[in-house]
């Protein structure tokens, strides 16, 4: 009898833990899944087209009348891989000493138009495109695209419009100097001026998110948009960094880390009690600064070689 009560109670036992154990199973695992469903959505590579490009597609750009700003330009389709194009302006001055190619931060290049009234004060020519995915350019955004398409705009102006890749500056602001940085690395240009940078952009996602610091490097967009590899080079091309102290997008701090690595062809302006987006009055006269020392540097190495000549 005793024998039977055991088999019994040991079998109502089992009975239990197998109904038992499943319900606990489940009740562990439905939290664990949508935590980790939550955790993958949020990732920093799955909200990037909503934090980082913001390139708000657009059906054309016709909206805009240039010809009340005296503004001439022409409106390009500059091929890219995949069988699309992206859109951009090209400004012409006659008799231009540099052409400006200007890689844009968020939102498309509407928004960045300011950065041409710089350029055409101080006589140059000017190019500003939208990255895939941006305005009425074709394709995805991504950062493999914009760096891709960073290439094509530099060498499109080389190509089809026949500018010595020696006259082209760069301009990048904001996210688009992590596209201009690579750019340099990429291209030999006259120079390389990055407004509000950021040494990587996974660091500065972490800047404005902190949140951002749980994930791994792997669940951030790639490649990674950064600054770093150029700054490391010690180019010979000349560097000009600019950044507000009241940078809120940005922090000033990726600025000043840049200039611990930078060889003496980067110059860093910093511009106390300044906020994310640097003054075109800056822009202006760092860009006629830029001028005056690229031309200073060519009449030296002129002058060098007519000494060697002569020798």
């Amino acid at each position: 009898t005793l024998l039977m009560r055991d088999q019994i109670m040991l079998s109502t036992t089992q009975k239990l833990r197998r109904l038992l154990l499943p319900l606990l199973a489940a009740s562990i695992a439905t939290p664990l899944a949508i935590f980790a469903a939550c955790y993958v959505t949020l990732s920093p590579a799955s909200m990037a087209k909503y934090l980082l490009y913001q390139g708000r597609p657009m059906a054309d750009y016709n909206v805009l009348d240039f010809a009340i700003h005296g503004l001439p330009k022409q409106t390009l389709s500059i091929p890219v891989r995949g069988g699309t194009s992206i859109k951009a302006f090209y400004f012409t001055r006659d008799e231009a000493p540099y052409v400006l190619l200007l890689s844009h931060g968020q939102l498309p290049l509407i928004y960045h138009l300011g950065f041409i009234k710089p350029a055409l004060k101080n006589n140059f020519s000017a190019l500003i495109y939208d990255y895939r995915g941006f305005g009425a350019s074709g394709g995805t955004a991504s950062t493999a695209n914009m760096l891709e398409d960073g290439l094509a705009a530099f060498d499109y102006l080389v190509n089809v419009k026949k500018v010595p890749a020696n006259k082209i500056i760069l301009l990048g602001s904001s996210l688009g100097t992590g596209v201009t940085a690579n750019l340099a690395l990429k291209r030999k240009a006259a120079a390389v001026v990055l407004l509000s940078p950021y040494t990587t952009i996974n660091r500065a996602a972490i800047d404005a998110i902190p949140a951002c610091k749980m994930y791994p490097a792997w669940m951030y967009p790639t490649p990674v948009l950064t600054c770093l590899p150029l700054i490391k080079s010690k180019s010979n091309t000349p560097v000009i960094l600019i950044h507000g102290t009241k940078d809120k997008s940005i922090n000033v701090q990726n600025s000043r880390d840049l200039m611990q690595v930078a060889g003496q062809n980067c110059r860093y302006v910093e511009l106390k009690d300044s906020p994310h987006n640097i003054s075109l009055d800056v822009v202006y006269d760092q860009l006629n600064q830029l001028v005056r020392e690229l031309n200073c540097a060519s009449a030296t190495r002129r002058r060098d070689r007519q000494l060697s000549q002569a020798g």
